[in-house]
């Protein structure tokens, strides 16, 4: 499944971490993986669209008004932190506010840390 891979590599999650997360052993993720089954039964599909915070019907027919948002990343983190503690939220909360300041001070204009070029080699 491509937005299986997608979500994957998105969410930087090896093929054992997400057959251990939803509860399927790991020949099964491979098999998703490799296209022996090109979708997965309809348990998994919502196992696997709680994990990664996407809407079924994306995670099968692709539906791109059902693309994951960047507030749906948000609203996921924000979930992870709660559970964490206050001292994640205040972490989030702090590192918001740092990146809403350097926007403001590049003019909103593309990432505000700088990118380091390459050397070129001889």
């Amino acid at each position: 499944m491509e937005r299986l891979h997608f979500l994957m590599k998105k969410h930087n999650v090896t093929q054992y971490k997400l057959a251990k997360s939803i509860g399927v052993p790991v020949t099964t993720v491979n098999s998703w993986m490799k296209g022996k089954v090109k979708i997965p039964r309809q348990k998994y599909i919502h196992k696997l669209s709680e994990f990664f915070n996407v809407s079924p019907v994306w995670l099968i027919y692709g539906d791109p008004a059902q693309k994951p948002t960047p507030a749906d990343d948000l609203r996921k983190v924000l979930l992870e932190a709660e559970q964490m503690g206050p001292e994640a939220i205040k972490f989030l909360q702090k590192t918001w506010e740092a990146y809403k300041e350097a926007q403001k001070a590049y003019g909103g204009k593309g990432h505000p840390i700088r990118k380091t070029r390459k050397r070129k080699t001889a």
